[in-house]
């Protein structure tokens, strides 16, 4: 019997065919590995071939992967430089391609958050953005997520690709775009910076709703309803991205917004690169997608249990190739999965190392406080666990609803139980603590010194 095979990758690149990208993706959900691994050779060696022609950059970084013949040799692979968001920074024009395949579509102008301080501007060809649309798509039905049902998205609005369709006068739906729009349910957009009364107040408007935001915001409306539970909207299912998940994100979702979280792991620059397993937790890996290796310090792929940073290939977007990028996320390699996909998993994604304390022996431990538990101490007050230096941590508590208690020496007597090691915790009063202008809020961080950016050794 002739094993099945999968279509090449460019045989569904017709920008105006998203359809036939998504049918793809759902074979590639249980191939057989040695078939999956063919399929993302394949579109690895195309993408580096234009890369070469077509992106200035690119040609003299990558052309030793050419063999005698103008092959790709990935035999080479991991002597390919990484290259970071400085290096985008630097050489910008260089890494925008001379010329894009008419299949992929138009060119896209997107950006990230501003989480350095600035947003970085990319280009991104029409098939990039629906091979993430898709892939999102294909995780959404493996939790069973009913399209007909509205979706509300609580986000940062700027940044977002230009395309046409943003400014359609239809009402807007979400979900596939070839599915019946009477089968698809309205799609309702809010910035995460409004305020959350208001936000809850949507939310209650909407009857049953799917919603998606930031891990922070949602912790921010978990909050919000634990201390008016009068007021929890009826959330279907929480889908998050863009942030580290805590288990306390996870905990106060399911008790007083009542629904389970359902996560994604993506960046701006690389699109969709781990999504949560629906039955065990872990991370699959999107091979179809990105090529995604996890390296250690000397830059060597990690093994399972090992913990190293993200290194991401993109392998649809023909209009700035990101060939190895690194960005400043953490995570742990896992191996096969129990629920029989061939994609391998992230056992843990970490975030960023400074989202995590260092202890005097070189290790790396993250405290998890619980916000339950806090709530004896702090009320509903906002609060940041920040490490500011070698055995000393600040507990960082907002100014509260009025009312709110503050047992400062309680709480530090709590954090210092959680915290691995010896600190020595202080608690700063009425700090001012809230999101990102991406709606982004680290709870825990490291603020001082250097300690290079690599997690080698994970508590």
């Amino acid at each position: 019997m002739s094993e099945p095979e999968l279509p090449d990758h460019d045989e569904h690149a017709d920008s105006g065919s998203p359809e036939g990208f998504y049918n793809t993706l759902l074979r590639c959900e249980w191939t057989e590995p040695h078939i999956l691994a063919k399929f993302q050779e394949n579109s690895v060696k195309k993408i580096l071939q234009h890369a070469i022609r077509h992106v200035p950059y690119h040609r003299d970084r990558l052309g030793f992967l050419l063999d005698g013949n103008g092959n790709i040799n990935l035999s080479r692979w991991l002597a390919v430089p990484t290259m970071s968001r400085p290096d985008v920074e630097r050489n910008y024009q260089d890494l925008i391609a001379e010329e894009v395949p008419k299949s992929h579509g138009e060119v896209l102008t997107a950006s990230t958050s501003a989480s350095h301080g600035r947003p970085l501007v990319l280009k991104k060809t029409r098939l990039h953005d629906t091979a993430i649309a898709c892939a999102s798509f294909r995780h959404a039905r493996t939790f069973d997520l009913d399209w007909a049902r509205p979706l509300v998205l609580i986000r940062a609005l700027a940044g977002r690709a230009r395309r046409p369709s943003d400014t359609a006068t239809a009402p807007p739906k979400w979900g596939p775009d070839w599915m019946d729009p009477e089968q698809r349910g309205e799609r309702v957009r809010m910035s995460v910076h409004t305020p959350l009364a208001r936000q809850i107040e949507r939310l209650c408007e909407m009857g049953p709703t799917y919603l998606n935001t930031s891990p922070a915001n949602a912790m921010a409306l978990a909050a919000f309803v634990a201390r008016h539970p009068e007021k929890r909207p009826a959330i279907l299912a929480l889908l998050t991205v863009g942030e580290y998940v805590s288990q306390d994100t996870r905990r106060e979702c399911r008790e007083h917004l009542g629904c389970e979280l359902i996560d994604v792991f993506s960046t701006a620059e690389c699109g969709v690169i781990a999504t949560q397993c629906p039955e065990h937790g872990g991370y699959h890996m999107q091979p179809e997608l990105t090529v995604l290796e996890i390296l250690d310090q000397k830059g060597k792929p990690c093994r399972p249990g090992e913990t190293g940073r993200i290194t991401a290939t993109p392998l649809y977007n023909y209009a700035m190739p990101l060939v190895r990028y690194q960005s400043e996320d953490y995570a742990t390699v896992g191996g096969s999965c129990a629920c029989g996909r061939p994609a391998p998993i992230l056992s843990k994604v970490l975030g960023r190392s400074n989202h995590h304390f260092v202890l005097p022996d070189g290790r790396y431990v993250r405290p998890e406080p619980s916000s339950s538990e806090l709530r004896q101490f702090i009320g509903f007050r906002r609060w940041q666990l920040v490490q500011t230096g070698t055995g000393q941590a600040e507990f960082r508590v907002s100014a509260g609803p009025g009312g709110d208690p503050l047992d400062a020496e309680a709480a530090e007597a709590y954090i210092s139980s959680i915290i691995e090691g010896e600190f020595a915790v202080r608690v700063i009063r009425d700090a001012i603590l809230g999101p990102t202008s991406g709606g982004k809020f680290a709870s825990v961080l490291r603020d001082f010194g250097e300690h290079g950016e690599a997690l080698a050794n994970v508590g």
